[in-house]
């Protein structure tokens, strides 16, 4: 919610100063004055974190003064986050970093880990270079100007916030919908905006792109939640990590892809560049669609057939039909 509050409000901001009078000579735009009003945001935001981490070191230095017999395990705590820190530096951490991404699963889970987190890549660069390219587009397409741009896509990052949070509550809570589906659902409305975009060219149509196209966050969490099902919680930081390394690429490749296109299509067929991106999307749906019908049945099949055993502690734990004796 803080996160969507931000943006809604920056890019509103951001849309309003532009229009006002510009910083030094030479400028069109007072992009000089956004740039200003950034870095404070980002200073005032460091300062914040600084002043947060010493009231909570101090509040732990209360702490372990009254408890002496804490005393040791904050010298433990600091040997393992010491170890830890020059861990990180050591090859062999990467080396099974990676081991754990390209090792061998069961139900062909390698296939279907790499094959997930291409489908993320690429749902990861249309994403952001859609947002990137958008305000050429409408100040082309519908003669927008960065105020009216900053307004309506303010109103729509409200709209989207409103809209996941109800859908997300009611697939996730209420209807129990599988990640897998709601990748699907994400995958499908960004589809459909992008067509609606890229094929009607008036301002009436961006505002239907708008609302069919609000599910598209789901298509990253339900890719991220079926990555997640596919690794054990040990791996889980070890994943993501690599994860994390390959997603810090996308601005630089969709921003270079997406402009040099958009240059291309932008005199002569602006919308042409929504349909190609429309048409990107399906290799994510594909992606989807390849996994739950090789493995979907398999999958359900080995949770149909695995029995249930109580354990000692009285815990329920489904054993594998490969664990048990013949």
């Amino acid at each position: 919610f803080v996160f969507a509050l931000g943006q809604t409000l920056g890019q509103y901001l951001g849309g309003v100063m532009l229009q006002t009078k510009p910083i030094g000579k030479h400028s069109l735009h007072n992009y000089v004055g956004v740039f200003i009003v950034s870095i404070i945001c980002h200073v005032i935001a460091f300062l914040w974190l600084l002043i947060a981490f010493v009231e909570r070191k101090s509040e732990s230095l209360l702490d372990e003064a009254i408890n002496n017999s804490e005393n040791d395990n904050s010298v433990q705590e600091s040997n393992q986050s010491t170890n830890v820190f020059s861990g990180m530096f050591q090859w062999r951490n990467a080396c099974e970093t990676l081991q754990t991404c390209f090792k061998k699963r069961q139900n062909g889970g390698r296939i279907q880990l790499w094959t997930l987190i291409i489908a993320l890549y690429i749902v990861d660069v249309i994403g952001i270079g859609q947002q990137s390219i958008e305000f050429q587009f409408v100040e082309g397409a519908y003669g927008w100007n960065a105020t009216v741009y900053s307004y309506v896509s303010a109103l729509a990052n409200v709209y989207n916030s409103v809209t996941m949070a109800l859908l997300t509550y009611i697939l996730v809570r209420k209807i129990k919908t599988g990640e897998l589906m709601l990748a699907v659902i994400g995958v499908v409305s960004a589809l459909a905006a992008m067509i609606i975009k890229g094929s009607i060219l008036i301002p009436a149509a961006y505002v239907l792109s708008v609302i069919v196209g609000s599910p598209m966050s789901m298509s990253f969490v339900g890719l991220k939640s079926a990555i997640s099902n596919l690794i054990e919680k040990e791996e889980a930081g070890k994943v993501f990590s690599v994860i994390t390394v390959i997603e810090s690429t996308v601005k630089v490749v969709s921003t270079f892809v997406f402009t040099i296109t958009l240059k291309l299509v932008i005199h002569k067929q602006p919308g042409l560049l929504y349909e190609y991106l429309a048409f990107a999307f399906l290799l994510p749906l594909l992606a989807i669609v390849f996994i739950e019908l090789i493995y979907g049945q398999k999958r359900g099949n080995e949770d149909i057939s695995s029995p249930i055993v109580v354990d000692n502690t009285g815990n329920i734990q489904h054993v594998s039909i490969n664990d048990c004796d013949a």
